[in-house]
């Protein structure tokens, strides 16, 4: 009777270590799943962030870009008309003549 009871104790006692480690591997297992699962999500983050960056960057690279046609524009707009004026001058001057 003994035998039997030392035996059904060892098995509980077996079984229950087998159960609890189970539950730790288990556990372990979540705990990596979430540090992964935010580790992801830390890097889209950042590449959406990066993105961004990117994306401002060649806003304004294009908004510098524009203004400095405008500018272009303008600086041939005036000489053509100081050519104009100067070529006014030179008629008037050479029918004054």
């Amino acid at each position: 009777v003994l035998r039997r009871r030392r035996r059904r104790r060892r098995r509980r006692r077996r079984r229950r270590r087998r159960r609890r480690r189970r539950e730790e591997e288990e556990e372990e297992e979540e705990t990596e799943e979430e540090e992964e699962t935010e580790e992801e999500e830390e890097e889209e983050e950042e590449e959406e962030e990066e993105e961004e960056e990117e994306e401002e960057e060649e806003e304004e690279e294009e908004e510098e870009e524009e203004e400095e046609e405008e500018e272009e524009e303008e600086e041939e707009e005036e000489e053509e008309e100081e050519e104009e004026e100067e070529e006014e001058e030179e008629e008037e001057e050479e029918e004054e003549e």
